[in-house]
């Protein structure tokens, strides 16, 4: 009897860790950034592309702050306002709002950069 209820311990302890795991890799955070500068063409890119590497401030509607690495699939309007969706430390999207859209704290902070 103890040995069942010593297995089912673990078990359960095992999902538990395994949910929680699987639950954090699906979280996404959008967070707001401005174009500052040019971008880096990447290195790995043929000679016709257009893409660029952009690092840069990015700050969630909570006001936390991080760098934020994306690769633009074009050269990006400089002080153009984006959000960027990031999950596990790498963007999945980005998307270009109007600066009226940031809020005003956020819009600030991202301004003093420039």
């Amino acid at each position: 009897m103890m040995k069942k209820v010593g297995i089912t311990f673990i078990l359960v302890i095992v999902a538990a860790i395994a949910g929680y795991m699987v639950f954090t890799s699906f979280q996404e955070e959008d967070y707001y950034v401005k174009i500052v500068d040019e971008g880096v063409e990447p290195i790995d890119a043929p000679p016709e592309a257009t893409n660029r590497n952009y690092e840069t401030l990015g700050i969630t509607e909570n006001g936390d702050s991080d760098t934020i690495e994306f690769r633009g699939m074009k050269k990006l309007r400089m002080g153009a306002y984006l959000t960027v969706t990031m999950r596990n430390g790498e963007a999945k999207t980005y998307q270009e709002v109007n600066a009226s859209d940031v809020p005003e704290e956020i819009k600030n902070e991202l301004d003093e950069q420039s």
